[in-house]
């Protein structure tokens, strides 16, 4: 049996990284087209248009993901009913937000070209509202979402690579975006309904109680998320769009190099369920360790990488609109890429151990001194002062769930 656990855990964790990794080199042929077609200014446009869209994906968001694949993994007899109750909640859940942001956007922006923009990328979030792929990872198969999501990028890739060519093609780019991630989802539901029986409730009276019962888990991955997304929003107001462009540039690189780590999480999540069920403390603990030395080796490493081949390699691919970029890379693999992983693990072990409460706590606390270092840091140190607050605030709450968690594995 430990065998069989073995081997499925190296399958999942080669198909995952291999796919991933192929996935790498499609977005870092992507984004240059996307980048040097639009310019900074544009490019600043497109990014500040996701972000505030996100903000209205927030109710739909609100930590399914982790938890799906904890209870499809608790309970697979009762998955297909799960991903039923969940992904009739989290359309319900999408609407509401989208109309609270299209509210509020057409106050502030009117019937504007601008307003149209976020329109479109709230309507991109309806493919990730309807996804499946937490069911798929929850069962210990990676390698299905995978490879549809690399379809889906190898699509993307294709149409904007055609039909993407200058800084008025903004809309067509966001209508790419809706297209591919709508097609992404309806494969997986197909892919699910041929061996489940899926149920939409539309609009779900299960929403509003499974979003409460979700609720410190929820708000607790939202720290991530305004992590990501919050300087989008404030650099506008201190510097310019052409800044935010530079920014985004920079922080999609780095969420690029990322990722491959954050699918190492997917991948260890349901093993990292069945160790919570294990009495013996110490093989808790070291599962534990390894882990968490693993991921700061991989961190180390990836700073040094960035710091020396960064730079050349936004150069390389978005020409020299971005130039600034290539310093701002730099203080990213210093201050940020060490620590990334770590938080990244941590963040996993508070999910899969159902730390809701105290994820919640670490989480409002990375929120708040976000919300306070980041304009600090940005008006005395512009750009590369948003960077020294998500480091900051990444380092506080790490410490702070690193030792919850070893406190927890020792009892």
């Amino acid at each position: 049996m430990a065998t069989m656990k073995a081997k499925g855990l190296l399958f999942n964790l080669t198909s995952r990284l291999g796919l991933v990794t192929i996935g790498r080199f499609l977005a870092f042929f992507t984004i240059p087209i996307i980048s040097r077609a639009l310019g900074p200014e544009q490019y600043g446009v497109y990014s500040f248009a996701i972000a505030v869209a996100n903000y209205g994906f927030l109710p739909a968001d609100w930590g399914f993901l982790a938890k799906g694949i904890r209870d499809v993994a608790k309970l697979p007899s009762k998955s297909a009913q799960i991903a039923s109750d969940i992904l009739s909640s989290r359309l319900t859940l999408y609407l509401l937000g989208g109309i609270i942001i299209i509210f509020f956007t057409t106050v502030i922006y009117g019937f504007s070209l601008f307003n149209l923009y976020i329109l479109m990328a709230i309507l991109t979030n309806f493919g990730l509202a309807i996804t499946l792929d937490f069911f798929f990872y929850g069962r210990k198969d990676t390698f299905t979402p995978s490879a549809i999501h690399l379809l889906g990028q190898f699509i993307f890739l294709l149409l904007v690579y055609v039909f993407v060519e200058n800084e008025n093609d903004l809309l067509i780019l966001m209508t790419i975006n809706i297209f591919y991630r709508l097609l992404e989802s309806l494969i997986l539901i197909v892919l699910f309904k041929k061996e489940q029986t899926l149920e939409i409730s539309f609009p779900s009276k299960k929403a509003i109680p499974l979003f409460k019962d979700n609720f410190f888990l929820g708000l607790g991955a939202k720290g991530t998320f305004f992590q990501n997304s919050f300087p989008i929003l404030v650099i506008p107001f201190f510097l310019s769009t052409e800044d935010l462009g530079i920014y985004s540039a920079t922080f999609k690189v780095f969420m690029v190099s990322s990722l491959m780590l954050q699918s190492m999480n997917l991948v260890f999540s349901p093993w990292i369920v069945e160790s919570k069920t294990e009495k013996n403390s110490s093989k808790k603990l070291k599962l534990f360790n390894k882990l968490v030395i693993g991921y700061f080796i991989s961190g180390i490493l990836g700073g040094l990488f960035l710091y020396f081949i960064g730079p050349l390699f936004l150069k390389l691919l978005f020409g020299s609109e971005f130039s600034s970029s290539q310093n701002l890379i730099r203080t990213f693999s210093i201050y940020l890429v060490p620590i990334w992983p770590i938080y990244m693990i941590l963040v996993g072990y508070m999910n899969n151990f159902e730390k809701d409460r105290t994820f919640f706590l670490g989480s409002l606390f990375q929120i708040t001194t976000i919300t306070i270092l980041v304009p600090i840091f940005l008006f005395f140190q512009e750009l590369n002062g948003v960077i020294y607050g998500l480091a900051s605030s990444t380092t506080i709450v790490s410490l702070f769930y690193y030792l919850h968690l070893q406190r927890e594995l020792k009892s």
